[in-house]
């Protein structure tokens, strides 16, 4: 019996299962949680904290924390051309499925990768990773209608 998860295309821990799974070529049995439908609203998934919720901008301090978080990668990347070392790791595909939201949505977040020239080269590197659009791309696709949509509220 193949490992259930629970999951919103949109989020990038997902995507990172996802993506680490097939890699490793593990089968997983999907439940997509809607939340057109309100899925997320049930009592069950309202114990979890909401980020931003109302807010139309994204606080500076947490801008400010991204951008750290950037830096602290970039030095990962100053010795080899992978974050663990001269192979792709599960560290790549995990923090991949972040950054590339973080692109997605880079209209509304003052942050892109031209001063993180290695980052930017890394993710250039993961971005040819054969399943890796074929992962992601519905969940950015929904992301960044999620985004936008909040945004014009």
């Amino acid at each position: 019996m193949a490992p259930v998860l629970y999951c919103v295309g949109l989020s990038p821990p997902v995507r990172a299962v996802l993506l680490t799974a097939r890699a490793l070529g593990i089968e997983l049995e999907k439940k997509e949680i809607n939340l057109e439908n309100g899925d997320h609203l049930t009592p069950e998934y309202l114990k979890f904290p909401i980020l931003f919720l109302g807010q139309k901008e994204i606080p500076k301090e947490k801008v400010d924390n991204l951008l750290e978080g950037f830096a602290f990668l970039e030095s990962f990347l100053e010795d080899s051309e992978w974050l663990a070392g001269d192979d792709m790791t599960i560290a790549d595909l995990c923090n991949a499925a972040s950054i590339v939201s973080v692109e997605v949505i880079a209209s509304r977040v003052p942050v892109t990768l031209d001063n993180f020239p290695r980052m930017q080269a890394w993710m250039n590197r993961v971005k040819e990773i054969p399943y890796f659009e074929e992962i992601n791309k519905p969940g950015l696709q929904q992301l960044e209608m999620i985004v936008n949509k909040t945004m014009e509220q």
